[in-house]
């Protein structure tokens, strides 16, 4: 019944059944995107439109929905406030840093968590797995741009501008063929959301997922670091569930 934003996926606990179904009546006019029709509403939500009616009504009573003088419904000032409430109090990097922590402890690699900064990806977060890496990053460390995977994360998805000087001082403003290659792969990423690393550091390859916030923008990226035993036997269901975890982890920011 619920739409993916909002459906809790990993645990269903018993609840009013009355108030969940008035609670898809709401989303459903959350989906419409504009004031709908009853009728409309209904088949959103899959009710009939008597059923659809007697929750509208409560909603409109708690000014969680507002009806217009055409008849329409639409999100009422209750609705308004609430949304308003939640998104004051979300943190996007604290929640990157919630996914972060579940792939580490579901599969006990390292993880980290960039945002961009004025020198460029920027570790926030970091997750220590098992077994230990040994490396001199740590939170605070900048990431280079176009050979590590966090920074192919953010050259595919923000503005050119934003990344442009630090891929030409990374020696990719020429020649033309070099370029061409990287910005194939960045093509790539994008159509994936998943960025591997280009031998940044020996022995210790990595992934990288994109986390977006409102706007849908980039707001943050995770990255999985393995040793290479594990990549090579593991890699694949790593990187699945990094972009599951990231890709719900979007979803979850509501945008």
């Amino acid at each position: 019944m619920f739409s993916a934003p909002y459906e809790n996926k990993d645990v269903r606990r018993r609840g009013i059944g009355s108030v969940e179904i008035g609670i898809a009546v709401l989303q459903a006019i959350v989906e419409l995107g504009r004031a709908a029709s009853l009728k409309q509403i209904a088949a959103k939500s899959g009710l009939d439109p008597s059923q659809t009616h007697r929750y509208i009504s409560a909603l409109v009573n708690t000014g969680m929905v507002k009806q217009a003088e055409n008849g329409q419904y639409d999100l009422g000032y209750t609705a308004i406030r609430t949304g308003v409430a939640a998104i004051a109090r979300f943190s996007v990097l604290d929640h990157a840093d919630e996914c972060a922590k579940r792939l580490t402890t579901e599969t006990g690699v390292t993880t980290h968590v960039s945002v961009w900064g004025v020198h460029g990806p920027t570790i926030v977060r970091w997750n220590a797995g098992w077994p230990p890496i040994y490396t001199t990053l740590t939170v605070g460390s900048s990431l280079p741009v176009t050979r590590s995977s966090s920074g192919q994360i953010f050259m595919a998805y923000l503005p050119d501008g934003t990344t442009e000087s630090f891929v030409a001082a990374e020696g990719y403003d020429s020649p033309a063929a070099k370029r061409e290659e990287l910005m194939k792969s960045i093509r790539d990423v994008r159509l994936t959301r998943l960025a591997r690393s280009q031998g940044m550091i020996h022995g210790l390859p990595a992934s990288a997922s994109p986390i977006f916030g409102p706007g849908n923008a980039l707001s943050a990226v995770v990255t999985a670091v393995m040793l290479d035993s594990i990549a090579e036997k593991h890699a694949e269901v790593i990187e699945s569930r990094l972009k599951q975890l990231c890709s719900e982890g979007s979803l979850d920011t509501g945008f």
